[in-house]
């Protein structure tokens, strides 16, 4: 029997996504635009300058959008963000200012990526 660590079945699992969408796109079930999108989750890209301030990570460092997330959620729940619905994320000062959040706009786990996306697209990074 095969021991699997958790990055290896990840990363297997991801292989495996990465097919099944070059398949669907093939057979025209999605736009190819889609799987980009989908499948771009998971290249490791630049994180921008921002970003590694707040979460701490040395300059050039590069991330998958998909760790990424998983850096910031474990921020908001080391730092006690999540309201009592567990559906709402509120923003410290210094989140607030990375993921540029003006005020008046609610940051959910639903509309989270929504917020990430815009440093990447002022840095041409192209996430």
């Amino acid at each position: 029997m095969i021991n699997l660590k958790k990055s290896d079945n990840e990363i297997s699992w991801n292989i495996c996504y990465f097919i099944f969408e070059i398949k669907m796109e093939i057979e025209g079930y999605i736009r190819s635009e889609d799987a980009k999108l989908r499948i771009d989750i998971y290249t490791p890209k630049p994180v921008p300058k921002e970003y590694l301030e707040l979460l701490g990570f040395s300059p050039g460092i590069e991330l998958s959008r998909l760790e990424l997330t998983k850096k910031f959620y474990q921020y908001i729940h080391d730092n006690k963000l999540v309201s009592p619905d567990r559906h709402t994320i509120i923003p410290n000062s210094p989140l607030r200012n990375a993921l540029m959040i003006k005020e008046g706009n609610e940051l959910t786990f639903n509309n989270f990526q929504k917020f990430l996306n815009v440093r990447y697209k002022i840095n041409n990074f192209h996430a």
